[in-house]
């Protein structure tokens, strides 16, 4: 394993490892009904997510449903730890930062962006 490989390793391990405790949180709210709510949650947005091609369009389904089953079960275990109040502002806080991100990320404002700024910003 070279040295990289190690440093990559140690940067996400803590992420890893914060996520699992979250998630092992979660199992105190998400029993009985709820685990089913989640699939039916992760269904909806595997059904909503189409894209152009049998291939692509069944990639995009599996991810979506991914990082909704994902985004759920880590809100309920932080709800868990540290309460409605955190969760609520971590929410917030993290869909600001998805919104600037997608408004950088589109063409006309990434195209925008780099010209004013001299930075190459844009989708890939």
């Amino acid at each position: 394993m070279s040295k990289r490989e190690l440093v990559r390793l140690a940067r996400i391990s803590p992420g890893l490892l914060c996520g699992a405790v979250l998630a092992a949180a979660s199992a105190v709210v998400l029993h009985g009904p709820a685990p089913v709510l989640v699939a039916v949650a992760a269904a909806v947005a595997a059904a909503g997510a189409t894209d152009k091609g049998r291939a692509a369009a069944a990639d995009a389904a599996w991810k979506a449903a991914a990082i909704t089953v994902t985004a759920i079960v880590l809100v309920a275990g932080l709800g868990v730890l540290a309460g409605g109040a955190v969760v609520a502002i971590a929410g917030l806080g993290s869909a600001v930062v998805a919104a600037v991100v997608l408004l950088l990320w589109a063409r006309p404002v990434g195209k925008a962006w780099s010209e004013r700024h001299g930075l190459l910003v844009g989708a890939p």
